[in-house]
């Protein structure tokens, strides 16, 4: 996870980071993204909440399916059946959150209970995962269901802070006022997953390098070992075709392991989310840009 590539990566992300700042605010006289409103507490807490609201929902449709697939032996088709309800319950989310605007003119505590059951829908998913041993796993109705209460949360939230955003400012800054929104979407998407991506492959590298080890039989070579572990490293298919019987369990706990960890990471991304809405204050929802 500390590794040097990482770290490069981190610090030329914030020297870029901070470029752009700069530029924003002291050269550009048109900015891209007017960094300015930022000192909004409606506008930050609105943009920080799709930051970690993208980390959490694309790092779970992600690595989830992973897990039905090394762990739960599902092929592709049975992962895509049980993706749907996750696909429809979230766009029907973001649809009913802008319903209950318009019907009501309110959103903060909304927002803020529906992250907090999505967040718990996370908790729910580690708790059915739990890898070690590999003594529990979610039953055939439960994999359905898994992604539902945390990614249909990030639907409604998606549209709530949208609308929050713009209620948070004047009429004429609005439209560049949403690039704010979007800058924060797209950067935590490629964020979280990559940083999924990184804490995935470290545990699952360092549980093969012990775990293989510790299981193979008396006389079991270190060439043999070694090459299990390099194979089972860059192919997971390798577990049911080519793996030899005892490494078959050890290999598919090494792979929920790490699969669990960035469950952990999508649950503090949640939190953070949580937090970050917890920021928004409720201004009156306009139905035309008439502010008199």
């Amino acid at each position: 996870f500390y590794s040097k590539e990482f770290v490069f990566l981190i610090l030329v992300s914030g020297l870029l980071l901070g470029l752009f700042a700069y530029v924003e605010l002291k050269i550009a006289k048109e900015p891209i993204i007017p960094v300015k409103l930022l000192a909004d507490r409606s506008v930050l807490g609105a943009s920080l909440s799709n930051w970690f609201g993208c980390m959490f929902a694309f790092s779970l449709v992600y690595y989830y399916p992973i897990y039905l697939s090394t762990v739960l032996r599902l092929n592709s088709a049975q992962i895509g059946t049980r993706m749907i309800p996750t696909i429809v319950t979230s766009s029907m989310a973001s649809v009913a959150a802008g319903l209950y605007m318009k019907s009501t003119g309110r959103y903060y505590t909304f927002t803020n209970l529906y992250i907090l059951i999505g967040f718990f829908g996370i908790l729910i998913l580690i708790a059915r995962t739990f890898p070690f041993g590999l003594t529990t796993s979610p039953t055939t109705i439960e994999q359905y269901f898994m992604l539902v209460l945390s990614n249909s949360s990030f639907g409604a939230m998606i549209t709530v802070t949208l609308l929050a955003l713009i209620a948070a400012v004047p009429v004429a800054q609005q439209a560049s006022t949403t690039s704010i929104q979007y800058a924060f979407r797209s950067t935590g998407s490629t964020l979280g997953v990559t940083i999924a991506s990184t804490i995935f492959t470290t545990i699952l590298k360092g549980n093969l390098a012990t775990m293989v080890p510790a299981a193979a039989p008396k006389g079991t070579s270190l060439e043999e070992i070694a090459s299990i572990i390099t194979k089972a490293t860059e192919n997971a298919e390798y577990i049911f075709d080519g793996a030899p019987n005892w490494a078959y369990n050890v290999l598919r706990e090494s792979y929920a392991i790490g699969c669990w960890y960035t469950y952990i990471f999508a649950a503090a991304a949640s939190f953070l989310c949580l937090c970050s809405t917890l920021m928004i204050k409720e201004y009156k929802l306009h139905t035309s840009v008439n502010r008199k």
